[in-house]
């Protein structure tokens, strides 16, 4: 019986870095299987193992780098909103700096996909995905249910500030510090927050 010929080491990396180097420079729409191929020198053979198409390889990226922001918003809201009220009033931003932190981590694809000359579609799921996780967490804390338009509207401009501070220090060389970044991101998202009913009523102050 004949072998099947196994993936060299690494070809998934290759794939996944080839592709991202594409996606810097070109729609992705222009970018086809047989350019992401050429740039990783394997075949599309071996493309087609991991990946049904460049769509797929897409949202692998997309879900890899969502999902580990969120699970850091998963660990405040761990913590709980005395903690977090206690630490941004004391500028102990040690869950915003973690933020940063991870964006530097995973510095070549926040790049390409935040970055990118093209509009990608990412920077608006990654803000829904950080919006739906706010929410999440406001109705865990027991916040009253978010259902004004101006509640809603401050969740959206909240989240979409997020992410356009994280494009722009990436776009910047990240020649801040991660804490600095953090102080900078509480100094812009302080007084929209402050819209965010307490639980039984009120305003924060």
């Amino acid at each position: 019986m004949e072998q099947t010929n196994v993936p060299e080491s690494g070809s998934r990396a290759k794939i996944r870095e080839s592709f991202l180097q594409l996606l810097s420079d070109k729609k992705l729409e222009a970018i086809t299987v047989k350019d992401i191929c050429g740039r990783a020198n394997v075949s599309r053979g071996i493309f087609y193992i991991y990946y049904d198409s460049k769509y797929e390889l897409l949202e692998e990226i997309e879900r890899h780098l969502t999902d580990g922001f969120i699970e850091i918003m998963l660990e405040l809201r761990s913590a709980g909103i005395y903690e977090f009220r206690d630490s941004v009033r004391h500028s102990n931003n040690v869950y915003f700096e973690k933020y940063f932190r991870y964006i530097r981590a995973n510095e070549t694809e926040f790049r390409a996909l935040l970055c990118s000359k093209y509009q990608n579609g990412f920077s608006s799921r990654f803000a829904r995905a950080i919006m739906k996780t706010r929410l999440e967490t406001f109705r865990l804390w027991n916040y009253p249910t978010i259902n004004s338009p101006v509640e809603m509207y401050r969740e959206e401009v909240l989240s979409s500030l997020y992410v356009s501070l994280f494009t722009s220090w990436l776009n910047n060389g990240m020649n801040l510090s991660e804490m600095e970044m953090a102080r900078l991101l509480v100094a812009l998202w302080r007084p929209l927050s402050n819209f965010v009913s307490k639980p039984g009523g009120g305003h924060d102050k």
